[in-house]
């Protein structure tokens, strides 16, 4: 696949809601049924985050045990997608190799995307 048409995709994917993209992974064949699970499970939890979490534990912050249950979940939700990077990274390079990439190419293109996402000058 050519770098526009992977472009091409990334912007696509950008431009839809995270439901859209999931509804249309789980519709791959080859998609892993767990790794979809968890991703979803991480799309609840980050909603919860998100949207409900100020209001629903307001009143566990106000005791330590209350902040200690709220961390940890806050914890797991960091561990869960940081978890989830890793797995996704690996399964794109292993499919970017598959599909001719060498290890370098796709090497240089990572370093490409995050020098673009956090420039070097801080701007």
């Amino acid at each position: 696949m050519a770098r526009a048409d992977v472009g091409a995709l990334f912007n696509k994917a950008e431009s839809r809601t995270l439901g859209h993209n999931l509804k249309q992974l789980r519709s791959q064949p080859d998609a892993t049924s767990l790794l979809v699970e968890r991703i979803e499970a991480l799309v609840e939890d980050r909603n919860w985050l998100i949207h409900e979490a100020r209001a629903r534990c307001r009143g566990q912050l106000t005791s330590a045990d209350g902040v200690l249950l709220v961390i940890g979940r806050i914890q797991r939700i960091g561990e869960e997608a940081l978890w989830l990077a890793s797995t996704l990274g690996l399964l794109i390079e292993d499919h970017l190799t598959r599909q001719g990439f060498t290890k370098q190419a796709i090497e240089d293109r990572q370093t490409e995307i995050l020098h673009s996402w956090y420039p070097e000058d801080g701007a």
